[in-house]
């Protein structure tokens, strides 16, 4: 603003400086005029004075005593030049000239004045004498007879007076000039400190102070401006505040979205993407937007799926396999990003179904253990019942073995039909734990009495550690399921003459239970599937020792249920150990 403030004085200035300057010389333009107007005037009087002088002497034809004396005494008188001039133009006097040059001037007929006065009675004439090297203002009169008379003045004296005026114009426009610059200055501040107000706040609004307004200022253009950038930048303000709420709830609604999420602009580039895309692709790192999307997931199928969304193509759904931390499966969506009806890119969707999928694997693998464990007794149940109806019934050597074995298998399917019920109850939520405070190695110690009888059979000794364990809320019932299942695994799968241990070691926040074996362990890709259903680590003998397959999931749910959890390892000498956990209620 300083320029233009500069400006706006330095043209203030300007126009009034011309405008000084042209008055001035108009006044002493028209202050010339009128002094020469009325010095003419004057002459003229003069001048027919000085011809009725003239007149009553005698005329001459060439320079004359006489009339030389006369112009002599009419110049004192008058004060100016007085020249004679005969009607050929022969100087016959000139106040001006001594009488011996007179012969020598040139005739001057062809002067103005004279040739006016000769023809017309009078005549003027303003110009410069070449003899004096001054400004001449000549006036002649006729004389009746013989010529004209001719006075003159040099036009010193209006000269003179012209340059004071001039003077007095130049100090006087100086004065102006100075009182111009002042007021220029005042002017252009007044009209320049508004704008830089106004320039101020749209600088601020500029760089994002959406809060800046300009201040009240007086009624003028001025404050009209300052009122519609207020205007508008209150309407500015109100729509960034929304841009910003919405980009706010959509950034909100992109990092609680457990879906990787992802948007591509049309060159390819990430424009916007999820936490969760970010860890599935760039191992939690931030910072992919403007990154290529094909260099980000190096997948190409998902390439090709937002190259063909990019190019024109309809939404489309596909289900891709991604190994991000073990192989995981994602159902990728994508879709096409419009504004309007432009395409401005392509936003893909990828649902983890991994879970799903394991799940359904799950399901299928249940179904068809179920109707595998269903199937032997069953087979079995019916082969024997034929039999016996075909007539084995008369075979009292055969029959009583027969009705043992449909009894036992009869046993085996309550056996397996009541943990699936148990496992579906506590799945499901329908059998409530019953809480209470609870001595787990007590517990342990009821639960190995009443397997005393199996482990002897079997020469398994059954320790349990001395000493008591912190108590912990849990339901006994439940509990001592727990411990009957890994007792009885440990015993059935046990050396015979071997040992189970059971020890309870007590945390910061959860007691740790563990119930060891001496048998031959469990080998590395059966530990992580132990828990499932129907999983057996030696299918053969299971059967044989009765075993439904269920026990340790039912184990692994119960415990679940109230908190902890539970995993089996090998030991270094031999033997396997299954742990669980407890929360402790401090």
């Amino acid at each position: 603003m300083s320029r233009f403030r500069h400006r706006l004085a330095l043209a203030f200035c300007g126009l009034l400086s011309l405008a000084t300057l042209a008055t001035g010389m108009l006044l002493t333009r028209e202050l010339r005029r009128f002094r020469v107007e009325d010095l003419r005037e004057q002459l003229a009087t003069h001048c027919r004075m000085a011809a009725q002088q003239a007149g009553k002497a005698s005329a001459a034809r060439k320079p004359d005593p006489r009339l030389q004396e006369l112009s002599l005494l009419q110049s004192r008188a008058l004060g100016m030049r007085v020249t004679m001039v005969a009607a050929d133009g022969v100087v016959v006097a000139d106040s001006g000239v001594p009488f011996e040059r007179l012969s020598s001037l040139e005739r001057h007929h062809d002067r103005p004045e004279i040739y006016a006065a000769l023809r017309g009675g009078q005549g003027s004439s303003l110009r410069h004498s070449e003899t004096l090297d001054t400004d001449m203002l000549y006036v002649a009169s006729s004389v009746p007879g013989w010529g004209a008379v001719r006075v003159a003045m040099p036009l010193t004296e209006v000269h003179g007076q012209v340059a004071k005026l001039r003077r007095m114009v130049l100090v006087v426009s100086l004065g102006f000039m100075l009182a111009g610059v002042v007021a220029a200055l005042f002017l252009a501040r007044s009209l320049s400190r508004p704008l830089d107000e106004i320039a101020g706040v749209a600088a601020r609004l500029s760089a994002g102070d959406y809060a800046a307004r300009v201040p009240d200022l007086p009624m003028d253009e001025h404050a009209r401006l300052g009122a519609a950038l207020n205007r508008l930048a209150a309407q500015v303000q109100g729509a960034v505040a929304d841009l910003s709420l919405d980009k706010a709830e959509l950034e909100a609604i992109l990092q609680s979205v457990v879906e990787a999420v992802v948007a591509v602009d049309p060159g390819g580039h990430i424009t916007a993407a999820n936490p969760a895309f970010c860890g599935l692709f760039d191992g939690g790192a931030a910072g992919l937007v403007g990154r290529s999307f094909v260099e980000v997931v190096r997948h190409p199928r998902l390439a090709e799926l937002a190259a063909s969304i990019l190019s024109g193509g309809a939404a489309a759904v596909e289900e891709v396999s991604v190994a991000a931390d073990g192989e995981r499966l994602f159902e990728a969506h994508a879709v096409p990003l419009r504004s309007g009806e432009r395409r401005i890119g392509a936003l893909l969707v990828l649902h983890d179904i991994t879970r799903l999928r394991g799940l359904e694997r799950a399901r299928r693998e249940f179904v068809a253990n179920v109707s595998h464990e269903l199937k032997t007794p069953l087979t079995t149940i019916r082969g024997f019942a034929e039999t016996l109806l075909s007539g084995g019934m008369d075979d009292p050597a055969h029959r009583v073995e027969f009705l043992e074995t449909i009894e036992k298998d009869a046993e085996r399917l309550s056996a397996l039909v009541d943990d699936l019920l148990e496992l579906s109850a506590i799945e499901s939520g329908r059998a409530p734990l019953r809480l209470s405070l609870v001595d787990v190695l007590e517990v342990a110690r009821e639960t190995a009495a009443g397997l005393r009888f199996l482990a002897e059979r079997r020469k398994i000794s059954i320790t349990v550690q001395d000493g008591g364990a912190p108590p912990v809320a849990a339901d006994k019932t439940r509990l001592a399921q727990v411990l009957r299942n890994l007792l009885d695994n440990a015993v059935k799968y046990n050396k015979e003459g071997g040992s189970v241990t059971v020890a309870a070691e007590t945390g910061v926040e959860e007691l740790e239970v563990s119930v060891a074996d001496t048998g031959p362990g469990i080998l590395a890709e059966d530990l992580p599937r132990i828990f499932e259903r129907f999983y057996r680590v030696d299918k053969a003998r299971s059967r044989e020792l009765g075993g439904t397959g269920l026990g340790l999931s039912i184990v692994k749910h119960i415990v679940e249920a109230h908190g902890g959890r539970v995993w089996a390892e090998n030991l270094p000498k031999g033997g396997a150990v299954l742990r669980f956990t407890l929360p402790l209620r401090r």
